[in-house]
């Protein structure tokens, strides 16, 4: 079906950011302003043309170009998520593709006529475009869950359907921390509130599952957590992340940070992005704490006082760094240098603003939500 631009119904609605929910930064008093090297941030954008990323240049992370599109073979069975665009030349239905997986903020490797797709909660598809035959002018869009959730699956499949046949483009609604099933605030008389002691007996068990050697374990303990450190969980969050300050429980915030530290070996060639996985839970749990903390002074001085500080933001840095690799831990990573600004070391100034320019050009180019972020961060820092 061919639609012209005018038709096309692109919605633009404000995309959630991750919700980490900061409150009123409260930085130290200076007598002289941070940087004191006043930097230009359009000239220090354009600095980037050796990044692995440069629209410029066409070195572009979200563009997409299919080249010879296959014949689909005499063997070919075609799924329920198949679906047809017919005069694809008019319809420019590849560009709208692109533009909802930015919009999603979907991580996608392009190659020739497939591309490979992988989301927030790492559920993975891919999307292959194949010809009927040299004599139809219609293209055939394979769209294919690989891992995760189906339901997941589901909304993202509409989303393309209705953005490659019918040009709508409609942003998802990603949190940065696994939400509640319910809404306490409306619950009113029928809300139950948790009995005295559970927080305290879900760290114990947290504790214990962390020194698990399986890997589910870990991932499942983790998610536990970030439930109950979720900003919006006003009756858990606060008291849980102050609890991880103390001698009994704080065996949890270093777990959090030491795995951090490890990083990501992404030239091991067994990677299959099960310790990214990982890393995203522990950068989302480390912004559940900065966010719920971040005036409590106690806390500010412990990260100076064990020269935590220096070590996360190198390593933050370096995930914002490889933005282009793995854009939702940039984003999360992002997220920690914003909110850790208030008690930064002027060393790391200079490099922290560069890899925020990087990444929020690989935003501009592919990730909506990384995008947003880092442009959060540098207007938090006054760049």
């Amino acid at each position: 079906m061919s639609t012209s631009s005018n038709d096309k119904n692109i919605t633009t609605n404000s995309e959630t950011l991750p919700k980490f929910q900061s409150v009123k930064l409260q930085p130290q008093a200076r007598t002289q302003p941070r940087n004191t090297q006043q930097i230009d941030r359009k000239s220090t954008l354009l600095d980037h043309h050796n990044r692995d990323v440069d629209p410029r240049t066409g070195n572009n992370p979200g563009t997409w170009t299919p080249g010879v599109i296959p014949l689909v073979s005499n063997k070919y069975h075609q799924s329920r998520t198949v679906f047809e665009v017919i005069d694809p030349v008019n319809s420019n239905f590849v560009q709208d593709i692109m533009k909802c997986l930015k919009l999603r903020s979907i991580h996608v490797v392009y190659d020739e006529a497939t591309a490979t797709c992988k989301t927030s909660s790492y559920m993975k598809f891919t999307i292959r475009l194949l010809r009927q035959s040299k004599a139809t002018n219609t293209i055939l869009v394979n769209v294919q869950r690989r891992t995760g959730c189906a339901i997941a699956f589901r909304d993202e499949y509409q989303a393309i359907y209705h953005a490659a046949v019918f040009g709508e483009i409609t942003p998802h609604q990603i949190s940065g921390s696994i939400s509640l099933p319910f809404d306490m605030e409306h619950m009113h008389s029928e809300y139950i509130p948790l009995e005295a002691g559970t927080v305290e007996r879900m760290l114990d068990t947290s504790i214990t599952h962390l020194g698990s050697k399986l890997h589910d374990t870990h991932v499942h303990t983790l998610q536990d957590l970030l439930s109950i450190t979720n900003p919006s969980s006003k009756e858990t969050s606060l008291m849980a992340c102050k609890l991880m300050l103390e001698e009994r429980y704080f065996t949890i915030f270093e777990y959090v940070v030491s795995d951090i530290m490890k990083k990501v070996d992404y030239s091991d060639r067994r990677y299959d992005d099960s310790e990214e996985h990982l890393r995203s839970l522990t950068l989302n749990l480390l912004g559940n704490i900065l966010s719920s903390l971040q005036n409590n002074t106690l806390f500010a001085s412990m990260i100076q006082q064990k020269q935590y500080y220096t070590n996360i933001t190198e390593t933050l840095i370096w995930y914002a760094e490889n933005a282009v690799t793995c854009p939702w831990n940039a984003c999360l990573a992002v997220k920690c240098l914003r909110l850790l600004w208030p008690i930064s070391a002027e060393a790391e100034l200079f490099k922290a603003i560069h890899c925020l320019y990087h990444a929020e050009t690989v935003g501009k180019c592919s990730h909506n939500l990384l995008e947003k972020e880092a442009g959060k961060a540098l207007n938090v820092m006054n760049i």
